[in-house]
């Protein structure tokens, strides 16, 4: 006899309440980002890395978004890429002098090439699809698409009520798909059991966590740990650089790495001689 194919269980699919409660917090979170545009008629404290690296996942895992039947997420999906793709342009663009670049100093290229070489080390050699390829790389860069947004609000010890917010519903939005591919795994027989989807939902949870001891306490583990890593590594890495202040003599100056990593453009300006004149 023929063994019957399972059909999937809708109600633990699409009708999953665990689900919906994570797509609405998504799409209040963004909401609570154009409520923040509109009123405060700026971007300072919005990590603009966040944002961009948020693109990239949507814009990679949706790549399949005119075969999708069912017409519920055919929307969602729509509305996500096309509110990341708004959000990007405004802080390009009429918000770009608000934006805060100085504490804006996340690694992202550094995710986004680990995400990609991690997604393609663990789909090596199985015959795998680029499409596919790129759905687990969106996956890997999402669990840390918000920690750009995350340490920027630490470094400025903002207590904005709609940056908070925003953030934190993002963030709550994330966690429960993690409950989500839990619980779908437990009632639907015909579901297909992601250990990448899981570990990468796992991981953001724990740095979420570490989120929510912030808005709650105003303390974060997370944020002190790498603090303490960099200043390790300014104990044993000096740079040496010159005087830049137009003098005869050159001295030399021990600035840390960090410091370094951090000036902005203006600090770098020499000084010109008042007896020059430019023609």
């Amino acid at each position: 006899k023929k063994k019957k194919k399972k059909k999937p269980n809708m109600r633990a699919t699409l009708f999953n309440p665990i689900r919906l409660a994570g797509d609405f917090s998504h799409f209040l979170g963004i909401m609570c980002l154009f409520l923040a545009f509109f009123y405060q008629r700026s971007c300072a404290g919005i990590s603009l890395k966040s944002r961009l690296m948020f693109l990239c996942v949507f814009s990679t895992r949706y790549l399949d978004v005119m075969e999708t039947q069912i017409p519920y997420n055919f929307v969602a999906k729509i509305w996500i890429w096309t509110s990341c793709v708004i959000i990007v342009i405004a802080m390009l663009t009429c918000l770009r002098p608000t934006y805060d670049r100085e504490n804006d100093t996340f690694c992202a290229w550094l995710a986004v090439i680990g995400a990609l070489g991690i997604a393609v080390f663990t789909t090596w050699g199985s015959g795998m699809s680029l499409l596919h390829v790129l759905w687990e790389f969106s996956y890997h860069l999402e669990s840390v698409s918000l920690l750009p947004q995350f340490f920027m609000l630490y470094r400025r010890q903002d207590r904005n009520c709609l940056l908070l917010l925003s953030t934190t519903l993002i963030g709550l939005y994330r966690s429960l798909y993690f409950f989500n591919w839990i619980y779908r795994a437990y009632y639907d027989p015909s579901y297909h059991r992601s250990y990448v989807v899981v570990t990468c939902c796992g991981i953001f949870t724990l740095f979420f966590l570490d989120f929510l001891l912030y808005v709650a306490r105003n303390i974060s583990p997370l944020y002190n740990l790498a603090r303490a890593g960099i200043e390790k590594i300014e104990q044993k890495i000096f740079i040496e650089l010159p005087d830049l202040s137009g003098g005869t003599s050159a001295q030399q100056t021990r600035r840390s790495g960090y410091e370094v990593l951090n000036r902005t453009a203006s600090d770098w300006d020499v000084k010109s001689d008042s007896s020059e004149e430019i023609p």
